[in-house]
């Protein structure tokens, strides 16, 4: 009971801190505002690294080809992210839920083509 509550609460926390207007429902898809969020967020992390392993390996990549790879991986990630899988993301030190971790591979090759 105390786990609950104590999840519930973080739950309500992250959503306000984070710019949600309260918890929909678990099958509901997050706000629009952290969907945004989680995009900037990723875009932060994602655009250095991959251009630091274009550098390191002589990939060649321009910056152009690595944001626009970087934000249909971001997309795919969070455009339909329920609350439940929010929930989950924050719970699980942002590592994404088993469901959509299985897409990953698939993701990371179909948003390949903006490295061509």
């Amino acid at each position: 009971m105390k786990r609950t509550l104590t999840a519930l609460v973080l739950s309500v926390l992250v959503f306000v801190t984070i710019g949600g207007i309260g918890y929909a429902g678990e099958g509901d898809l997050i706000n629009n505002g952290i969907k945004g969020g989680l995009h900037d967020g990723y875009m932060e992390t994602c655009v250095p690294n991959i251009q630091t392993q274009s550098s390191q390996y002589g990939l060649g990549y321009e910056r152009s080809q690595v944001v626009d790879y970087c934000a249909c991986l971001s997309t795919k990630m969070f455009q339909n992210m329920t609350n439940k899988q929010y929930e989950y993301f924050i719970m699980n030190s942002f590592r994404l839920p088993p469901e959509m971790e299985a897409l990953r591979e698939g993701w990371r090759y179909q948003c390949g083509s903006h490295l061509d």
